[in-house]
């Protein structure tokens, strides 16, 4: 929501062109710390929040079942009062609707939707009986809360009123007895919690119990406070209750995860120990590091958002309780202590399941990498070894060429001695006086010479063509 006499501009400081152009979404990031703010409450009055998960819903549901409650009291959606942030498909995400006996404020997350109905309630109604039907007080129509789309997370109702036996702004009552009565009445018997908060100028009280209705219920008893500063607080402790459950969405897969992890971690020792000792052949070794690191990696493209968003979340609920500051009250367990004391194992556990999960994943990255290096080396040696085959069976063929040139030059020769044998014994047919053996002897050196030049020069040549 925009802050009072604000009107909008394309840009904000381009009037009279003093300003450069404004930046992208400069607007929006500017009425950001506009978005959420914190209405005053009078007391006594009756908050009641609900968180819903939106997976199957669309804004423009969310929308419509927000417009069926402005119907009901004759508004139409031009009375709501949206912020500049919007969906993917321009719809708005957040929506205060200020109706004449409720007021409704609407946020649309990632993963889960907001309904905060806040409204005055009447003290008879109140206090009149014990456990009193606080659900069948919401001034909505009825079926509407039944009727919001999506599934219910968070359902929580927080009564807000004057305590008459405050003294001082220490935290404690004139009759700290009938406080704890009026606790119980509204509340129950079953465990109950208590806290003194901001500096001991209210006092909180929870049983943490999801009631038969679904909802669970604090009960804040302010002492002489501004409306305010209550309104600030019934709206911590609402957050607070919301940010916790979102947190713990991350808990039951984290334990699920804990039994495959430690088989995961008992394998990957087991490869390591195979990969060291050499005795698994490779194609095993890396079809099962396949396996596994699949397996991983679908873990975590299926959980790492929701250990990020549990952490976010986390850091929500403990900067909120650092706001809220609260103490015990006397004779009671504090909220605050009860909450961390079964919040922080979880978170840890939540934490650690990560912190594993990211592990094993670079534990196989690192076998995978000494999988690979012992194949390179293996590789390698089979390598050297054929090269050195190579070069002896080149070393063998050399030998062999070696002695068929030899072979051919004393073949060659015959035949090449045999053809001039045959001519010089035509010639002395013809009638001249040759000694043709004497010709033959004669002939066999300058044949042999003659054919050794011209093998010896073919295969240089070859040779010089085979190495380019």
């Amino acid at each position: 929501m925009a802050p009072p006499g604000h009107t909008s501009s394309p840009h904000i400081g381009s009037g009279g062109g003093r300003l450069p152009i404004d930046a992208a979404r400069r607007r929006l990031l500017h009425d950001e710390i506009h978005a959420r703010p914190v209405a005053p409450l009078q007391m006594p009055a009756l908050v009641t929040q609900l968180a819903v998960l939106n997976r199957s819903t669309t804004v423009r549901d969310e929308l419509d079942h927000v417009q069926r409650l402005a119907t009901a009291f004759d508004r139409t959606a031009s009375d709501r009062t949206a912020d500049d942030r919007t969906a993917g498909d321009g719809e708005p995400t957040l929506v205060h609707l200020t109706l004449p006996e409720l007021t409704l404020r609407w946020e649309r997350h990632s993963e889960y939707s907001l309904y905060a109905v806040t409204q005055p309630v009447d003290p008879a109604e109140l206090w009149a009986d014990d456990d009193p039907d606080l659900l069948s007080l919401v001034a909505t129509p009825p079926d509407w809360l039944a009727e919001i789309p999506g599934e219910t997370l968070v359902a929580l109702q927080v009564v807000i009123a004057r305590e008459p036996g405050w003294t001082g702004t220490d935290g404690r009552t004139a009759r700290p007895a009938e406080t704890l009565d009026r606790a119980r009445r509204v509340l129950g018997t079953d465990h109950l919690l208590g806290s003194a908060i901001r500096d001991g100028s209210a006092q909180v009280f929870t049983t943490y119990t999801l009631r038969d209705d679904g909802t669970s219920r604090f009960l804040v008893l302010c002492g002489d406070v501004s409306a305010g500063r209550v309104g600030r607080t019934a709206t911590e402790l609402a957050d607070l209750e919301t940010y916790r459950t979102l947190a713990m969405m991350a808990f039951p897969a984290a334990r699920e995860l804990q039994p495959r992890l430690t088989e995961v971690e008992a394998q990957l020792a087991e490869f390591a120990r195979a990969i060291d000792e050499g005795h698994v052949d490779d194609a095993t070794l890396l079809h099962g590091l396949m396996g596994q690191a699949a397996q991983v990696e679908t873990d975590m493209a299926t959980y790492s958002t929701r250990f990020a968003a549990t952490r976010a979340y986390y850091g929500i609920v403990q900067r909120r309780i650092e706001d809220l500051r609260g103490t015990s009250v006397p004779g009671l367990n504090g909220v605050f202590t009860y909450l961390n004391r079964r919040l922080i194992p979880a978170m840890a556990t939540v934490e650690a399941t990560s912190d594993r999960l990211s592990s094993a994943a670079e534990h196989l990255g690192r076998a995978a990498d000494l999988l690979r290096t012992r194949v390179d080396i293996t590789t390698e040696a089979q390598n050297t070894e054929l090269l050195r085959s190579l070069r002896d069976g080149q070393r063998m063929q050399l030998l062999l060429q070696e002695t068929v040139e030899g072979l051919s030059i004393a073949a060659i020769s015959y035949y090449v001695l045999g053809v001039i044998g045959y001519l010089a014994k035509g010639l002395k047919a013809a009638g001249l006086h040759l000694n043709t053996d004497l010709v033959t002897g004669a002939a066999i050196p300058v044949v042999v010479a003659a054919v050794w030049w011209t093998l010896h020069r073919t295969a240089r040549r070859l040779r010089g063509r085979g190495s380019l």
